[in-house]
């Protein structure tokens, strides 16, 4: 063991410049390995941990709006009666886990200091907390039936200093107007979950429990037995039907709608990667399988090339240490020992970076680069992956040291000692190949990082058919949003300000996937839409015209019942007229004004769905006002300053609010964060790819090192006959090129299979270019014979006297 330890450290003095390079090249792909893992693991670990999982469904229906699409929002009277239909049903309850949660602000009032807190909660029903196994800490659940009872995690509670009675109040002054902390519940769920990514909960308790018209809940199932889902399906059928039976009397209209519209279940665990689902913003963020795997799959490449180099490197030290391995046999070293040796070396290299790989991944968490990744890194969590990682470098280690310890070893003392030995055209074979393999996942990354790139980009740059230019938008709290008292003065004070050209509101974002769902009854049937509520000018801010009837007036927002204009695909789909009537907020029906041009109102990963644009009447006290503001500043104002001036108006005008609650962004910022997984996506796989690449060429080095050691005899010999510099270069160069020429047809045919497979998750995607192809094809064959004329410059003009003295 002493000779192993002594031998290692004999090799890291006496190779220092190999063996550097080689723990560096391998402590940034295991880093790189155990980042990438910890992304992969997030999507495909999403929801699998939670007790009873297989058990656990969501109620869906087929998608009124979407032909193949799931509708996971129902009808209370109908949720409620189908699970108690069910008698293979556990337990069952409402329960929202939305994209984002809702995002609020709380304050907690201590002896006259009020604390401020950003918590996202939930809506749920108690039948919910059972489903999904919610257990309490402190307090009772059952006091979630009293008004204004809260409920929150024990992780909250902790790293906030909250406990049970505290007084929970939306005021900024800290006013008991929220409620209380009624129950803590144990904090057992992982982050990638839906229970695990809220911080409080809300009972609904009855709320539209009788409501035929509001179809907004999510219904969620425990059942007895994972083999009990068609018994439940079945018994929903029944149920179904008699239900609308005894709402519209018996009809073959009634068993028709009934096989179109039966509610089935979908397993909880396989929901954050269906796609084909709309209002899924309610239930589960989206993932992509397909991501998620092509993040394992770049994961395993960056090691299969580490791997490779590992193996090249251990080839490109032969010549120099054939001679002292050969001296060792001689002296009666058995070559068991010398391999085992070799291994050794190999794990020590190894481990040492493996330690270098610690420090780049911790170095890289306290970074800010952290925002480029979507989950956490931190240990605890991704134990396996740890000692995955670990476990792949190690037994890496020791099968890509083997080969090398067997050829190095497997040579005649006598032989080697008079200074001659080649390699097998076998073993320049192996090279070749490894090094091909190289290249192709090479070629495989960058082509595929730069159409990421691509798409990211053009859905930054795509026309949504509305004006965006120099717009600012945000979110306005209290009493100063549009159709509450404070907005006249607010909104008149802006306007005096000559860096603002016009402004408007409406209710929650313009491009958005959480928008309020309308289900109405319509000529006997139901159609369904989502709705966004606005401003009057809403639509001539924007620059969206009016195809067909008027605009909205002023006027109208002092209407009975409210007035509609629906977008091309609501009027198609649901037959509107502008002599239709369709039920508005009020429940009576409203007028459609209109019908405007065709835009994208969803991010681009997402269609088009029926849609329309809203103004509340006179009777608007059931929204609490519209509070995202919508400014358009002046050609050439300093947008900051603009949103400096709305923020101190606004704190100006009413001080109660919380200044932490006003946001303001330009809307090219927003729009940006609707794409920031993709964004993330693409700088994940730059990185990887640059990571990538460096390996590959790392590896070129290695194999060129290697060849112009055991070369220097027939350079040599084509220098004393006559060949310049430059043709030994040529003939270097011209290897390598082919190498790459050949990887590169290989890897086009899969990458336009990969890029294909990436823009089916886009309703809207730039197209394949032949240019990317041949940018990835000149990068990687530019850097190649770059390294190889660096590296073998130094053979081609050494004295071919000097260099057959030596070999001879």
């Amino acid at each position: 063991m002493k000779y192993l330890f002594q031998n290692f450290f004999h090799t890291l003095h006496h190779y220092r410049a190999s063996s550097l390079l080689n723990i560096v090249g391998m402590a940034v792909a295991f880093a790189a390995f155990y980042v990438i893992l910890t992304q992969a693991r997030w999507g495909l670990g999403y929801n699998q941990h939670i007790a009873d999982v297989d058990r656990i469904y969501l109620m869906v229906q087929p998608s009124f709006m979407n032909s193949g699409n799931a509708l996971p929002i129902m009808l209370r009277p109908v949720g409620e009666a189908l699970c108690q239909s069910a008698s293979c049903v556990e337990s069952y309850g409402v329960a929202e886990f939305s994209n984002r949660g809702h995002s609020t602000r709380i304050f907690i009032k201590r002896d006259n200091h009020v604390q401020a807190l950003s918590t996202d909660y939930q809506n749920f029903s108690l039948g919910a907390l059972s489903v999904f196994g919610f257990e309490e800490e402190q307090g009772s659940f059952s006091d979630l039936q009293n008004l204004g009872a809260l409920a929150i995690s024990s992780k909250f509670a902790r790293l906030n200093g909250l406990s049970l009675g505290d007084r929970v109040s939306t005021s900024p002054t800290g006013e008991p107007s929220g409620g209380y902390i009624a129950a803590i519940w144990k904090d057992k769920y992982q982050p990638n979950s839906g229970p695990g990514s809220i911080d409080m909960i809300r009972n609904i308790r009855d709320t539209d429990i009788d409501n035929w018209s509001e179809q907004s809940y999510v219904y969620f199932v425990k059942l007895r037995s994972a083999s009990d889902e068609a018994e439940a399906n079945e018994s929903f059928l029944r149920k179904y039907r008699e239900l609308l039976a005894s709402q519209w009397g018996e009809s073959d209209e009634l068993d028709t709608f009934i096989s179109d519209h039966a509610i089935t279940l979908v397993p909880f665990a396989d929901v954050y990667y269906r796609s084909n689902m709309d209002f899924k913003q309610f239930v589960s963020p989206s993932g992509s399988r397909t991501t998620d795997f092509s993040l394992l799959a770049v994961a395993l490449l960056v090691i299969v090339i580490a791997l490779i180099n590992f193996v090249n490197f251990f080839f490109a030290l032969v010549p120099s240490r054939v001679r002292t391995v050969n001296t060792y046999k001689v002296f009666g070293t058995s070559r068991t020992t010398l391999i085992l040796n070799f291994v050794a070396e190999s794990v020590g290299l190894v481990l040492l970076s493996l330690a270098l790989a610690a420090v780049i991944v911790l170095v890289f968490a306290r970074s800010s680069a952290i925002e480029l990744l979507s989950a956490p890194l931190d240990v605890d969590i991704n134990r396996s992956i740890l000692v995955l990682t670990v476990a792949v470098a190690l037994v890496g280690a020791v099968v890509g040291s083997i080969y090398p310890a067997i050829y190095i070893t497997s040579f005649q003392p006598a032989m080697v000692l008079k200074g001659s030995f080649g390699t097998t055209a076998a073993g320049r074979s192996l090279r070749n190949i490894l090094i091909g393999v190289q290249f192709t996942i090479s070629f495989a990354l960058i082509i595929c990082a730069i159409f990421i790139k691509m798409q990211h980009s053009y859905m930054l740059a795509y026309d949504m058919g509305f004006n965006q230019s120099n717009l600012i938008t945000g979110y306005i709290p209290g009493n100063l949003c549009w159709l509450k008292e404070g907005n006249t003065a607010f909104h008149n004070k802006l306007r005096t300000n000559p860096d603002i050209a016009n402004l408007t509101w409406a209710d929650g974002q313009m491009v958005s996937i959480e928008r309020m769902g309308w289900t109405r009854d319509f000529e006997g049937r139901n159609v369904m839409y989502q709705c966004y509520p606005v401003a009057y000018n809403f639509l001539d801010f924007m620059g969206i015209a009016v195809t067909e009837g008027r605009n909205f007036t002023q006027a109208d927002e002092q209407s009975d019942n409210g007035v509609y204009i629906f977008n091309p695909r609501a009027k198609a789909e649901c037959g509107l007229t502008l002599q239709s009537h369709i039920v508005g907020h009020t429940g009576s029906p409203a007028e459609i004004a209109g019908f405007c041009q065709d835009f994208q109102f969803r991010p681009l990963q997402y269609g088009s769905l029926p849609f329309t644009f809203y103004v509340f009447g006179k009777d608007h006290s059931w929204r609490d006002g519209l509070h995202q503001i919508f400014v358009r500043t002046a050609p050439g104002a300093k947008p900051n300053a603009v949103m400096d001036y709305i923020k101190t108006t606004a704190l100006e005008l009413d001080p109660t609010i919380d200044a932490d609650m006003l946001h303001l962004y330009s809307f090219n910022e927003v729009l940006s964060n609707q794409y920031h997984r993709e964004a993330k996506l693409g700088w994940q796989i730059t990185a990887f790819t640059l990571i990538a690449v460096l390996l590959s060429l790392m590896g070129v080095f290695g194999l060129v090192l290697f060849e112009t050691q055991h070369r220097k005899k027939e350079i040599a010999l084509r220098r004393v006959m006559g060949a310049s510099i430059g043709d030994i270069l040529t003939m270097l160069c011209r290897k390598y090129s082919l190498i790459v020429l050949i990887c590169f047809v290989l890897a086009t045919p899969l990458c336009i299979v990969i890029i294909n497979l990436y823009f089916s998750n886009f309703a809207y995607h730039t197209t394949l270019t032949w240019w990317v192809f041949a940018l990835a094809l000149v990068l990687v064959l530019a850097f190649t014979l770059c390294i190889v004329v660096m590296r073998s410059f130094s053979t081609a003009i050494s004295n071919p006297v000097e260099s057959l003295k030596v070999e001879g």
